[in-house]
């Protein structure tokens, strides 16, 4: 008698419980229903059956079984599928699926496990069907479980079987998001192989005793953490190219998927390849194809006209003779000391010296217009 109560409660979960995916997880505008032989000739099942068709807000199609045209959809439309199966042979590939199968948890672990299925993992949730369960008639003993799939969750490129949670006593155990978003699936069972230089504080080796070659720095801690979240594995390789060109001759080989080392962003990398928001700033960077400043002469003359510096030169230097005399009040230090117009020159244009001594003509005329009666 206890067994036919727990049955009967049992029957009363899956409605609700499905209903609960439907509406409140999923929201789909369309709902797809399936069934397959073993249900269709359990009289409860078509009684459970009126209940899910009548509790879903949207409208809802019942395909009946084995239907040839499963994944026969629109690609307008974006139908939740709810699958009553005791083995499914195949399922849709568009939307969101709710499987109820009539298998015990063990064999449910293998079935997710098997490669028809890797392929739906962000679309998949599996529900044991709690028929099978060995019941005494009270409600804690017959708790759902919601399964999905885990793949690639170590490097071995494997997957698991996981629930993501229960049901018990018309609630869920845990407040989780049934299905996955597709940004913490996106990438799982991608395997990506690096190239990283070194180029510290961005990326460098470190060797440890036995040998052992580990990575580190700002950009590979970076993919790390972006691997830990998105559940991809990483393989770090030695890139020895320090141009430009063989990076992308690098990437366009297919020889690796990620390239890091502090590049500098060019235009012939931007064009040619995807690269990430900048991460820090180089003051030479406008200048410069790499992170290293050009001399300052080149530094200065670089960008512009050449007849356009000689002017500004010839300025500069005819300028010197007034500024050294409001300075010293004679031009005894400039001839005593050429190498001051040098200092002089790069002075005035106030960027690229940083002499400050004794003989620094700004001193003098500082301490002059200080010393003013």
């Amino acid at each position: 008698m206890d067994d036919e109560n727990g049955s009967e409660h049992c029957g009363k979960i899956i409605p609700e419980l499905v209903l609960s995916v439907i509406n409140f997880e999923i929201k789909a505008k369309l709902v797809k229903i399936i069934f397959d032989d073993l249900y269709k000739a359990d009289y409860k099942f078509r009684l459970n059956l009126d209940k899910i068709i009548k509790g879903i807000h949207n409208s809802a199609v019942v395909f009946g079984q084995k239907t040839q045209n499963i994944t026969a959809i629109n690609d307008n439309e974006q139908p939740a599928w709810i699958i009553f199966s005791a083995q499914p042979e195949s399922l849709p590939m568009k939307g969101k699926i709710l499987l109820i199968i009539h298998v015990s948890p063990f064999q449910l672990k293998e079935w997710l496990l098997t490669p028809k299925v890797k392929k739906h993992q962000q679309q998949l949730v599996v529900i044991s069907d709690p028929a099978l369960k060995k019941l005494k008639g009270s409600e804690r003993d017959c708790d759902t479980g919601l399964y999905t799939q885990l793949i690639n969750p170590n490097s071995f490129g494997g997957g698991k079987a996981l629930i993501v949670t229960s049901w018990r006593e018309h609630n869920y155990t845990q407040s989780v998001k049934i299905f996955p978003s597709e940004d913490q699936t996106l990438y799982n069972g991608n395997h990506i192989v690096v190239y990283a230089r070194d180029l510290p504080p961005f990326s460098f080796r470190r060797n440890l005793v036995d040998r052992e070659v580990i990575w580190d720095g700002v950009e590979v801690r970076l993919l790390l953490l972006m691997k830990e979240i998105l559940n991809f594995t990483l393989e770090f390789q030695h890139h020895t190219g320090k141009e430009s060109s063989d990076t992308i001759q690098t990437l366009r080989q297919g020889n690796a998927d990620l390239v890091v080392g502090g590049f500098t962003m060019t235009k012939e990398l931007n064009y040619e390849t995807s690269m990430i928001y900048p991460h820090s700033m180089d003051c030479a960077a406008f200048i410069s194809l790499t992170s290293i400043a050009l001399p300052k002469y080149r530094a200065v003359m670089g960008p512009f006209l050449w007849d356009v510096w000689i002017s500004i030169t010839l300025c500069y230097i005819l300028a010197i003779i007034p500024i050294a005399f409001s300075a010293w009040h004679t031009l005894r230090p400039l001839i005593q000391h050429p190498s001051e117009i040098e200092n002089m020159f790069w002075n005035i244009l106030d960027v690229y010296h940083n002499y400050h001594g004794m003989l620094y003509w700004l001193y003098y005329s500082i301490y002059y217009v200080a010393c003013v009666p």
